[in-house]
């Protein structure tokens, strides 16, 4: 198999991606290809994984290495492997753009700290697994990803500002403000309040690249809602300064809090005034768990999010849950989901209403979740499976 066919194969997948959320998205893009794998004889499907491991091979560099490292807040070299598999995931054209240029990443869909770079470590799997369900054996024993010394020169992880000027789109995108980080300093200072506009683009441009600016809900983040979201991975670790800034304009204060505005967010100090500041508001994360499924179902119904994502920021296994009634919400959403994924379409009556009516039942209850009605919720999901 040569590079055209190996593409030829993989790009369909994209035409299968229903979720805007980057992780969902990858995964439907895994199910896809996975699904294409299927319908190949066993010696193609072994080409496939050859040419997937010399598409990995080529994007071994230490330049792209430190792109991702800049994207996801950090990257071990397990996590390179599982980037590369993503990168390839994106198509022939954002790769060659991405080797061409590493800065260009920018542009295409990742989620907060990497976790959609994560879950496309399944695709060094799909060739062994295809070959097994077909009876055959698996492929060499080489695994998709090659171990080996990337090519350039080795980047300084610890120098942000190597990293924010070598990569100054990525750093807009991944930045509190949305801005330059030459103008985040000033922002910081600013005795002017963070608009919602802002906050938006804080807690929404890692997790989810979109052409129209995100949505706040209706107040701006109080220090509950932010450590609720911090817990659960919405927040960087360096936006946290700019935070502790914009609630210094609000006009409330700390030792912690003041001291915390005052960094850029990459010390080592910043972990430790966190929880302090946060003490000091009177904020203690698990406490935030409602706010913090009002927030998200906020997003889900502006179309900014989907249900997925939802249950994922909300799951209690993250271990930041205090409150069972959530806990139960949550795994009663998550298997009505199962049929509102359902083919409207099917020619069984029963089946296709059954679906219409959980889909019913799931937008009632994401509108009194997001007014924090977690008793309403629950009736409306449990009312339909009864």
């Amino acid at each position: 198999m040569d590079a055209d066919e190996f593409w030829g194969i993989l790009e369909p997948s994209r035409a299968s991606i229903r979720s805007t959320d980057p992780v969902t998205a990858v995964e439907e893009r895994i199910t896809a290809l996975r699904s294409a794998l299927r319908d190949l004889d066993p010696q193609s499907v072994r080409g496939f994984q050859q040419v997937l491991r010399e598409q990995t091979t080529q994007a071994n560099s230490w330049q792209l290495w430190a792109a991702g490292f800049a994207a996801a807040g950090g990257m071990s070299d397990d996590a390179f492997q599982h980037f590369r598999l993503w990168l390839v995931l994106q198509g022939r054209s954002a790769f060659e753009l991405v080797l061409a240029d590493p800065d260009a990443l920018a542009e295409l869909p990742w989620g907060p700290d990497g976790e959609s770079f994560d879950v496309a470590e399944a695709v060094g799997y799909l060739a062994d697994e295809v070959l097994t369900e077909l009876g055959q054996p698996g492929d060499d024993g080489q695994p998709a990803v090659l171990d080996g010394e990337p090519s350039g020169a080795r980047f300084d992880d610890e120098d942000a500002d190597w990293l924010a000027a070598t990569f100054p789109r990525i750093r807009m995108r991944t930045s509190a403000s949305g801005e330059p980080a030459e103008e985040q300093s000033s922002a910081r200072a600013s005795s002017q309040p963070c608009s919602p506009a802002r906050l938006g683009r804080l807690l929404l441009g890692p997790a989810l690249w979109a052409p129209r600016p995100a949505p706040m809900s209706t107040a701006p983040l109080t220090p509950l809602l932010a450590a609720a979201l911090f817990e659960r991975g919405q927040i960087r670790h360096e936006d946290r300064p700019m935070l502790a800034a914009h609630w210094i304009a609000e006009g409330r204060e700390g030792d912690a809090v003041l001291e915390l505005a005052s960094l850029r967010g990459h010390e080592p100090e910043v972990s430790e005034l966190w929880p302090a500041a946060l003490a000091e508001l009177g904020a203690a994360p698990p406490d935030g768990q409602r706010a913090a499924m009002a927030w998200g179902a906020e997003l889900v119904l502006a179309g900014d999010r989907d249900l997925r994502w939802l249950t994922r920021l909300l799951w209690p296994s993250r271990g930041v849950t205090t409150d069972p009634d959530i806990d139960e919400l949550v795994y009663t959403l998550d298997d009505t989901l199962d049929w509102t994924d359902r083919d409207l379409g099917s020619r069984r009556t029963g089946t296709r209403q059954r679906a219409e009516s959980a889909r019913a039942a799931v937008d009632a209850a994401v509108r009194a979740m997001a007014q924090g009605d977690v008793a309403a919720a629950r009736h409306l999901l449990d009312s339909w499976h009864g």
